[in-house]
């Protein structure tokens, strides 16, 4: 997610609202049904990402878990930066009103744009309209690296979004984004190193960063009563507490971002700090849906979001807080003591069908499976490299058939096999997995012994 998206979707609400007029889209993606392996996804849609959203940690970050996803090709089209903070957008590639700019590569070397298809149910694609303010559904058709063409809807930037050609450069953090979510989804490297070396605005050195002081000889420490009492709401002050510092918001309270938008979203009186982090993804730090509290952040990230409010960008120039004071970090601290005994869970079978996703997606990394039916069992990517997953069999009773586990995965073989299944047999009780960003990779394997017939206890 990007602040411009988050400003552009508010306006566009305050707009329509103005206007007495619903959110509607200009095209739909037709729902389709996937049967794969004995799954039946019913009301899905194909979404074609050329951004942010190639990045499967980014995906994450919003709360949103593709069935599947594979690299593709939108032909005919050419990738472009465009509007405030050089956000992606596409547009056809003989397009006679489309102006090349000195912000844009002089030659485009493809024939159309690379990017990833993921197929979304319904509901997660309504929830991802939410996020692209600035944007329209167009229909597309999209080709695979294996030919096969596939309709999908892609999002197109409105051109009265686009900015002055001098703004429109993207910044390296959205590059390596997109870059990242590239290579992990197998696209082109002639297309991942066209990313890596376009033009773009590069990150500030840790030096430059600005911070929140203050001038008087004592600092108030703030308790958190007083501070949740702060929410902008009938008048009271607007606080928020990034990087442990309390700050009010001393810019026009007329404005709908960030004034409108903190009080309509209940952000003010609270840590802003990780919901920041997370909605404004920088890949340099590592960070997961499961990141709950400040402390759990790098300090360099910490201080890096402290400089997004401090040193804002042009197109947050509302956004002017000063700093009244501190607060203790021993909340975040308990909280982050009590969420680590939460790193498990007990999964019962009632059906042949078992979604792990909210597991994977909230940091869970050991699930016990209790029950002995077989079937298929769908994991979804992880979401930051290093996530391991445990699973293992709790029942008395042996499995009666194989398990069709869904998963992007290397196995222990000599060379390792790379699928997008794995078969879990009745003698196999447990499995360990890690993520490297690409897919999970196979550590161990639980498998109980098998006892030859006419054998007795004591052989060895």
């Amino acid at each position: 997610m990007c602040l411009v998206c988050i400003i552009n979707a508010e306006e566009a609400r305050i707009q329509s609202s103005e206007k007495g007029e619903s959110k509607s889209t200009k095209a739909e993606s037709k729902s389709t049904k996937l049967i794969d392996a004995g799954v039946t996804v019913q009301e899905a849609v194909h979404y074609f990402a050329i951004g942010s959203m190639t990045n499967m940690t980014a995906l994450a970050l919003r709360e949103l878990s593709p069935i599947s996803s594979q690299a593709a090709v939108l032909p005919g089209f050419r990738l472009l930066f465009r509007g405030s903070g050089g956000m992606a957008t596409a547009e056809k590639l003989d397009s006679p009103d489309i102006n090349i700019y000195e912000v844009d590569e002089a030659e485009y070397p493809f024939e159309g744009v690379h990017g990833v298809l993921h197929l979304l149910t319904v509901a997660h694609s309504k929830i991802l309209d939410e996020f692209e303010g600035g944007y329209s559904r167009m229909p597309c058709k999209v080709k695979l690296y294996n030919g096969t063409e596939v309709q999908a809807f892609y999002y197109q930037m409105d051109r009265n979004k686009w900015a002055y050609p001098n703004d429109s450069l993207p910044t390296e953090r959205y590059l390596d984004i997109i870059s990242q979510g590239c290579v992990s989804h197998g696209i082109a490297n002639e297309w991942v190193q066209f990313i890596r070396n376009h033009k773009c605005i590069s990150r500030k050195n840790t030096v430059e960063f600005s911070t929140f002081a203050m001038t008087t000889a004592n600092v108030p420490i703030l308790s958190w009563e007083e501070i949740r009492k702060c929410d902008g709401k009938d008048d009271k002050k607007l606080w928020i507490v990034i990087n442990n510092k309390v700050l009010e918001f001393k810019g026009d309270r007329r404005s709908f971002f960030p004034f409108g938008y903190f009080v309509k979203h209940d952000i003010g009186g609270t840590d802003f700090t990780v919901r920041f982090a997370k909605a404004f993804f920088e890949p340099k730090y590592k960070i997961h849906s499961a990141t709950a509290t400040c402390c759990e952040l790098e300090v360099e990230h910490r201080a890096w979001v402290e400089d997004q409010f401090a040193n804002p960008p042009p197109v947050l120039s509302s956004s002017k807080w000063t700093m009244v004071g501190v607060v203790t970090s021993d909340n975040a601290k308990r909280s982050t003591l009590r969420r680590s005994f939460q790193l498990a869970t007990h999964l019962q079978l009632t059906n042949d069908i078992v979604d792990l996703s909210d597991c994977i997606n909230a940091g869970i990394n050991q699930v016990f499976v209790t029950g002995h039916q077989s079937g298929v069992w769908n994991v979804p990517d992880g979401t930051y490299e290093g996530q391991t997953l445990h699973i293992r069999k709790t029942a008395d009773v042996d499995f009666t058939d194989d398990v069709v586990i869904l998963i992007r995965n290397q196995d222990l073989s000599s060379p390792n096999k790379r699928s997008q299944s794995f078969v879990m047999t009745p003698r196999m009780y447990s499995l360990a997995w890690c993520w490297d960003g690409r897919r999970w990779l196979l550590e161990s394997v639980g498998q109980a012994a098998v006892k030859v017939v006419g054998a007795s206890d004591e052989d060895p």
